[in-house]
């Protein structure tokens, strides 16, 4: 829906885009909202990546985008990790020791 702009589940053409969804973070205070965060007990909460959204007008299906994340890192013991399903570019063959 990012790039075509139409809704994939209606067709429909007016597509809400949400450049950095938003939550509550008290005292009348808003933050993006972060695609992970990492509780410290000495100080502030790290705040890694944030979301866009692309939201159908008409049925409401919505698409998330997550950017920002450079700072992203596996975390097993939360449930985060990159799954690697590489391909060779140049031999065209999935990577790993079984081909």
């Amino acid at each position: 829906m990012k790039d075509t702009l139409v809704c994939p589940k209606c067709t429909h053409r007016r597509i809400w885009h949400v450049a950095r969804a938003t939550e509550d973070a008290g005292g009348g205070a808003v933050q993006p909202l972060a695609v992970v965060t990492r509780t410290h007990a000495w100080g502030a909460n790290e705040r890694v990546g944030q979301f866009e959204l692309m939201i159908c007008e008409r049925c409401g299906y919505t698409e998330w985008y997550a950017k920002d994340l450079g700072k992203l890192h596996e975390d097993e013991n939360r449930g985060i990790r990159l799954i690697r399903n590489e391909i060779d570019v140049e031999t065209g063959s999935e990577g790993g020791p079984y081909r």
